[in-house]
């Protein structure tokens, strides 16, 4: 009875073990997933109008593993971050990840570390903060980014950061107005293994509503609307500077518009653990039924 004790002992051993290596089969998989998007915008003015009322600005962060933290505020929301302590410095625009070499990083390369000191590990963030909102008059700077990085577990990270800005105006006589700006743009996506994905953007829009709040003129330039994902390919960090411009229609003397210009970063990633290998299953599966067949032995066995 004894023996059939500890040989009933192993063969269960010998399942658990089996797996164990179900979940290790998948576990040392090297799997990771990130994303960078960052754009600033400097020198935004519209000219030769005349300002009405109030400017009104609004700025906004997030992160989120499914659900996670966010945040308001007129000019400079706090960031919105999840991962290990230490937390990154508020109104960091550059990548909390680290890189083996300077930017612009080549295709295919991984992050290996974080500045602020902690273990690479998972973490997601966004954050935004105006400079000036003068759009009439000095112009407007405004920086956002978000991230995001995981490297274990199934599941989900996002980061955002946003802002809006809206003012209203008179044109003196019947004319198009300009709009000028100057940007500089970031967009990374990494993801190892294809068992996860990797999407990066962002975007920059311009709406001149008339007093009724019909939209007249709406822009979205290619130069600061882009976006990155990954797969199918681990393509080349994107870094551009630059300056551009739109030009509305023809505006009515006298009549009161409002102009809306937002912009927005947004980092998605996603991580799928891969199903055991056959040769692990059939182990298992073979273990089990051992169990099995031994169990039903046993219980025909004669006690002695």
């Amino acid at each position: 009875m004894r023996q059939h004790g500890m040989l009933r002992h192993r063969i269960v051993a010998g399942v658990a073990a089996l797996a164990m290596m179900a979940g290790f089969s998948t576990a040392a998989r090297a799997d990771v997933a990130y994303a960078y998007s960052q754009q600033q915008i400097t020198g935004l003015i519209v000219s030769s109008v005349t300002a009405s009322g109030s400017i009104q600005t609004g700025s906004n962060s997030g992160a989120s593993f499914a659900t996670g933290a966010s945040a308001t505020d007129p000019t400079d929301a706090p960031q919105s971050y999840l991962g290990p302590n230490p937390v990154p410095a508020e109104n960091l625009f550059t990548h909390v990840a680290t890189f083996p070499g300077a930017d612009p990083q080549p295709a295919g390369t991984a992050p290996i570390g974080m500045s602020t000191g902690a273990s690479l590990q998972n973490f997601t963030r966004g954050d935004v903060a105006y400079a000036s909102s003068a759009l009439f008059t000095s112009g407007v700077s405004v920086n956002n980014v978000a991230e995001s990085y995981l490297n274990t577990g199934t599941g989900t990270a996002s980061g955002t950061g946003g802002w809006t800005l809206t003012a209203s105006f008179t044109v003196s006589a019947s004319t198009s107005i300009v709009i000028n700006y100057n940007y500089a743009n970031s967009l990374y996506t990494y993801t190892s293994n294809n068992t996860g994905s990797a999407q990066a953007n962002y975007h920059f829009d311009v709406t001149v509503k008339d007093q009724s709040g019909n939209s007249v003129f709406v822009a979205d330039p290619s130069a600061v609307n882009h976006s990155f994902g990954s797969p199918p390919n681990n393509s080349s960090m994107l870094n551009t500077t630059g300056s551009g411009s739109v030009t509305t229609g023809i505006l009515t003397a006298g009549q009161l518009y409002t102009i809306v210009v937002s912009g927005n970063e947004n980092t998605f990633v996603r991580l799928a653990v891969p199903e055991p290998g056959p040769l692990v299953l059939a182990g298992v599966a073979g273990g089990l039924a051992l169990a099995a067949g031994l169990k039903r032995k046993l219980a025909r066995k004669p006690l002695v």
